[in-house]
């Protein structure tokens, strides 16, 4: 073998080794670097944090399990553009984010992003949630940004947590009750919108202060018991208290105290809600007020209902007393001093009906200016050199009242208000018209209508009154003056006139500054203008027509006097105690012309039923309603009066005569019998 040949095949088999050895290599490196790559991805899958790596057209080149599910994208090599196309983002604060604006847009621009927070929504599922997105370029070999590494971290649970805390702060803010955390000493720690609007103190004002600040002294240790019961654990409820605010108003404040724990459990501090409850306190106390006068008028009109009777026998008998005497001076005037005191009790009777909204009132259209000016000039010499007048009278008409019942109210007032001024003062009156809306207190609790109404206020400068007296000034017989001075009836008598007018009355008073009380009165409407009243006959002589009259009432007393008045005028008389003798009564007795009844009676039959049975089978029968009460009480009663006549009790002969004339003059012959 030559040694060129030698040479060649070392060569050869140096070239062959080499070939060999370098396909080792090649396959080793080929080994290590898949063994890197899976222990990358095996790096990478186990990440909390989701990782996508894009290149430059955008193409998936590599992410782990996290970021897949992150991205809904099971397999390299597609498009970014799908998740692009799939989700919709937002920004942290919810506003749309341009894709531009995308981590991924910024990075491929060269951007570095860092701890951006975004919401998403998938436009397939609907699903949301927020993520913290870090990209960041990879130079390529020419330095340019080849790829792209994103990473995400899901904030989800983060931001739902910071969104019910968020939304707890707004309704918190919100609201219009206090709430407030104290410290465990009653620090305030924090302070709401509403505390500010209820106590008037700012947050900056408050915090770090105590909330004994706001609370009356007798009421500090309130609060400092409440504090250690809720470091004890418990929870108090409703607690009511006073509570001052910044103009030095006392509010009536409803307050719940509660513990808040730490992530432990640890009681570290106390949450306070608080309510004012001032307007409502008030308005219970109108009302249970509103509620014992409904029960006194009650009771009031029915005693004076009852006394109507007793006072109709007294005044019946001394009238027909009259005509047995004549010529006894000595007897006459002692009938002449009974009846004096019989016309006093019926005045106090009268009294007594106007508290319980029970007396007979004529509303017509009138003029407010004329009415206050009457009555100022009635009481003017009644109020001495030593109390001064002050007016502030509106021109004001149409006011649907009773003029007469106005100026008595107001006689009554300036009376009262004379009485408070003995050292003398001033005395002021005001009218005008106000409006009253659906917020107005007395519109809110019932007592008004929302509309415009005449207002009148009379206003003293005298002694005042004490919270408690003001609570029973409308009570009849209720007086503060010495004994003889009053009757306890003047007020209850303004207070019956303004409830009866559909209006309301109002009292304020402080002891030792005065007392002003206002009446809110409603003004006429085109249908409620009444007619033009006619001219009353007010002779004693009555036509005598003859007949049968049946008289049926619960009183025996007043059946024996008004039975004797129509004997008087020449008529015969049926008595009957209840609807059923009376309908017995009709039925045994042809001929019956009349029939005078009370309404209100016992034995299960009205009178206003008993009418109606009468003129089923007697239509011929006339009917005349008697009653203590008015015709609009009556009516609010279901007590239809109709076409037939009412006499109010007590009745006097000359009344019960008229009435029965107006019941009979249209009438046709009478041919009643015996």
């Amino acid at each position: 073998m030559s040694m060129l040949s030698f040479f060649l095949l070392v060569a050869f088999l140096a070239i062959g080794l080499s070939v060999l050895w370098l396909r080792y290599r090649v396959s080793s490196l080929r080994w290590q670097l898949a063994d890197a790559n899976l222990r990358l991805q095996s790096v990478l899958d186990n990440m909390v944090e989701g990782v996508v790596v894009i290149d430059h057209d955008r193409r998936i080149i590599l992410m782990n399990r996290r970021g897949s599910r992150m991205i809904s994208v099971d397999e390299q090599g597609v498009s970014y553009a799908l998740v692009e196309e799939q989700y919709e983002a937002f920004t942290a604060s919810g506003d749309p984010l341009p894709f531009e604006q995308w981590p991924s847009s910024r990075a491929l621009r060269g951007d570095f992003v860092q701890e951006f927070r975004i919401r998403h929504r998938n436009r397939i599922t609907g699903d949301t949630g927020a993520r913290i997105m870090n990209t960041a370029p990879m130079p390529g070999p020419r330095g340019d940004a080849g790829q792209i590494i994103i990473s995400y971290r899901d904030d989800s649970e983060r931001t739902v947590a910071d969104d019910a805390r968020s939304r707890l702060a707004n309704i918190v803010e919100s609201s219009n009750d206090a709430i407030v955390s104290v410290s465990l000493e009653g620090k305030v720690l924090t302070w709401n919108k509403g505390a500010e609007k209820i106590i008037g103190y700012s947050s900056e004002e408050m915090i770090g202060e105590s909330m004994e600040r706001l609370l009356a002294a007798d009421d500090s240790d309130l609060m400092q018991d409440a504090l250690k019961r809720v470091a004890a654990g418990e929870t108090v409820e409703k607690f009511d208290t006073p509570q001052k605010t910044r103009d030095g108003r006392i509010l009536r404040i409803d307050i719940s105290i509660s513990p808040i724990r730490d992530a432990g459990g640890v009681i570290q501090s106390a949450s306070i809600i608080a309510r004012d409850i001032t307007e409502t306190r008030n308005l219970e106390r109108q009302f249970q007020q509103a509620q014992k006068m409904e029960a006194i008028g009650q009771l009031t009109g029915g005693i004076a209902h009852d006394f109507n009777n007793l006072l109709g026998v007294v005044s019946g008998n001394l009238d027909l007393l009259e005509g047995l005497i004549e010529g006894n001076q000595p007897a006459l005037h002692r009938a002449t001093l009974a009846r004096k005191a019989a016309s006093r009790a019926a005045d106090l009777t009268r009294r007594l009906l106007a508290f319980s909204s029970k007396e007979t009132l004529k509303p017509i259209s009138t003029s407010l200016e004329h009415s206050v000016r009457n009555a100022l000039e009635i009481a003017v010499h009644a109020l001495g050199p030593s109390i001064r007048i002050s007016t502030d009278i509106t021109p004001i008409h149409n006011v649907y009242i009773d003029p007469a019942g106005l100026e008595s109210a107001l006689l009554n007032l300036i009376v009262n208000a004379r009485d408070a001024m003995e050292s003398g003062g001033l005395l002021h009156v005001i009218s005008k018209a106000i409006h009253l809306d659906e917020t107005h207190p007395y519109v809110a609790n019932g007592y008004l209508k929302p509309g415009t109404y005449a207002f009148v206020s009379v206003t003293d400068t005298g002694s005042g009154m004490t919270k408690e007296t003001l609570e029973r000034v409308f009570e009849p017989f209720f007086t503060t003056k010495e004994r003889g001075r009053g009757t306890g009836l003047g007020l209850p008598m303004v207070y019956g006139f303004a409830r009866q007018s559909k209006g309301h009355v109002q009292i304020y008073s402080e002891a030792g500054q005065g007392t002003t009380v206002s009446l809110y009165l409603p003004f006429a409407t085109s249908n409620e203008l009444p007619a033009q009243p006619t001219a009353k006959n007010t002779a004693r002589s009555f036509r005598r027509h003859g007949g049968k009259i049946l008289l049926v009432d619960d009183e025996i007393e007043l059946l024996d006097v008004s039975s004797a008045y129509l004997n008087k005028l020449g008529y015969i008389t049926l008595l009957a105690q209840d609807g059923p003798h009376a309908l017995q009564l009709v039925n045994e007795h042809p001929g019956i012309d009349l029939m005078v009844t009370d309404i209100v009676m016992p034995g299960g039959l009205n009178g206003v039923e008993l009418s109606n049975l009468v003129a089923q089978s007697q239509p011929q029968i006339r009917t005349i309603y008697t009653s203590g009460f008015p015709e609009d009480a009556l009516a609010e009663k279901n007590f239809k009066i109709g076409e037939h006549v009412l006499l109010n009790k007590p009745y006097r002969l000359a009344e019960l005569a008229e009435a029965v004339d107006r019941a009979l003059q249209h009438a046709p012959e009478l041919v009643g019998t015996a």
